[in-house]
């Protein structure tokens, strides 16, 4: 069996985790995806005041959390519909078809992300085979034989999308906290951005911009919602 020349036998990422998500997603449009999630937290709010009255019981509060996860996916995925971030949107099955999850993906394929609920912003999603899935570890891989050399080299690869976790706070009416970043191995991080209160950090007009698309963002159709709830999408 030939062995690959020395050129090929190590192939490292060229971009930092940072890099990727920068290309791919701007800093104008972080503030944008935070204020989706800002929205959905106030539409939330709107729907419970709505909503039947068993929704309203002290029991039924262990909803409430899995209630403000659905608001913010459906309102990410009508930022994605009518053009306001870069990303598309699908439902996926778990590796068990027990269930199902959304998952986004930046334009070019390069980044794809999952929409999470966590305790603190340093922690990362709680283990779940979804996620291991869609994460590949191994960015840098050595290179033994010819044919791992010829499967890099078509791009089978590092053509996979790297993976990013998009989490948000959930015990408050409003969201404690909302970050996008690429997990570690362990409970942390590699990198993260805070995706709240980035919009004074911007110019007057893309502030401006900002805003107007989070006003569009409020109209919250009740009957839309709950259609899109009826999918459980959130089952892991």
């Amino acid at each position: 069996m030939a062995i690959p020349s020395n050129s090929d036998t190590f192939k490292m990422q060229k971009k930092s985790p940072q890099q990727y998500l920068d290309e791919r997603i701007s800093f104008a449009n972080r503030a944008l995806i935070g204020s989706a999630i800002s929205v959905a937290y106030q539409n939330v709010v709107e729907y419970m005041h709505k909503s039947p009255d068993f929704l309203k019981t002290q029991h039924a509060q262990k909803l409430l959390p899995e209630i403000k996860n659905m608001a913010v996916e459906y309102t990410l995925i009508q930022a994605c519909n009518n053009g306001i971030i870069p990303l598309t949107w699908s439902v996926e099955q778990n590796t068990n078809r027990s269930g199902c999850f959304v998952e986004l993906k930046s334009d070019d394929n390069g980044c794809v992300f999952t929409i999470n609920q966590t305790k603190s912003r340093g922690t990362k999603s709680r283990k779940a085979k979804l996620r291991e899935d869609l994460d590949d570890v191994f960015q840098s891989k050595l290179i033994l034989f010819s044919s791992d050399a010829e499967a890099v080299n078509n791009s089978i690869i590092n053509e996979r999308p790297l993976y990013f976790e998009i989490n948000h706070g959930y015990q408050s009416t409003e969201p404690l906290f909302a970050v996008v970043g690429r997990p570690n191995l362990d409970a942390g991080w590699e990198m993260q951005y805070s995706l709240l209160n980035q919009v004074q950090l911007l110019s007057k007009g893309e502030s401006n911009d900002i805003k107007t698309a989070a006003h569009d963002l409020e109209d919250f159709s009740n009957s839309d919602f709950e259609e899109y709830a009826g999918l459980n999408v959130n089952k892991e």
